[in-house]
């Protein structure tokens, strides 16, 4: 008669030594905590004229921008991502519902904006952004020609403006790309358009501070983020512990299975005689198997 326990442990997961199921499972749970952690929090946007040949230089109008609550400068209101430029906004009316305050995590976005048309259609225009609250120092600033999608990063030394869109600042260093939080945030493309050359009168879909039509075609905006993890978690596995409670009168054979025994049960080195206790074996783990199964068997009774 013999009797068989089995306990499996996942090689590659964790360096497992006094306590192999408890590290794994500290393992996962630190993954996880890090996996929701990687976020980034859009919190502000703000278009407005630029200086023509002046490498993104700001003009000081036209001004759109997601503060709300002023009168002063027409409102932005940003599209839910990567549902075309019909999406649902984000933001709407004015006050404190134009504002932004929306969660980025690793993976592509493509944004439309709306704004209020404003009757010249001609010339450049940058594109401000602002993350996590910090509405003074814009951490992404480009700019394109009107009607032409490119996303060219304004001109060290050139000024920028504010989220307030009355304070100058000097363009960011890094202007195409943004780390914070443990992720990089990069802008790829960048356009603005009159509402007609995406659709004409359909796309009146707000007014000068109301996300609500009025009677009048909106400019169009749209630029796309590319939001990825600066650091990858890497645990690896050194050595691995199996224990078991024995009887003295009875040995037993280490087993195990993986992908290159075809699942196959086999021996791992001699029998073990028990000693009363706890039998207790370290392994090494070997190079060019992703996972290994081990079971203990009790050959005598």
């Amino acid at each position: 008669m013999s009797r068989t326990s089995s306990s499996s442990v996942s090689v590659g997961i964790t360096k497992a030594k006094a306590a192999p199921q408890r590290a794994v499972i500290v393992c996962f749970l630190l993954l996880l905590a890090l996996h929701a952690s990687v976020q980034i929090i859009l919190s502000g946007l703000l278009q407005h004229g630029t200086l023509p040949g002046y490498g993104g230089q700001t003009a000081g109008s036209p001004i759109w921008n997601t503060l709300g609550n002023e009168l002063s400068f027409a409102n932005l209101y940003l599209t839910r991502p990567n549902a075309g430029y019909t999406a649902p906004f984000i933001n709407s009316g004015n006050g404190a519902a134009a504002s932004l305050w929306y969660e980025l995590k690793p993976g592509t976005y493509e944004f439309y904006f709306f704004v209020m048309d404003f009757g010249d259609p001609s010339g450049e225009f940058g594109l401000n952004l602002f993350f996590e609250g910090d509405n003074t120092h814009p951490a992404l600033a480009v700019y394109s020609t009107y009607g032409v999608s490119s996303a060219r990063p304004v001109e060290a030394g050139r000024n920028t403006l504010a989220l307030d869109g009355v304070t100058p600042v000097s363009a960011p260093s890094s202007r195409l790309s943004y780390t914070s939080g443990g992720v990089t945030v990069a802008l790829t493309e960048f356009g603005f358009a009159e509402a007609a050359s995406l659709g004409g009168p359909a796309l009146d879909r707000i007014g000068n501070l109301d996300s609500q039509p009025d009677s009048a075609l909106d400019g169009v905006g749209h630029f796309t983020l590319v939001v990825t993890p600066c650091t990858q978690l890497s645990i690896q596995v050194s050595e691995l512990e199996l224990c078991w409670s024995s009887d003295s009168n009875r040995t037993y054979q280490i087993e195990y299975r993986s992908t290159l025994t075809a699942n196959a049960w086999i021996p791992e080195d001699a029998p073990i005689q028990g000693n009363g206790a706890t039998n207790c074996v370290r392994k090494p783990v070997p190079d060019g198997e992703p996972q290994r199964f081990y079971r203990i068997r009790c050959l005598t009774e």
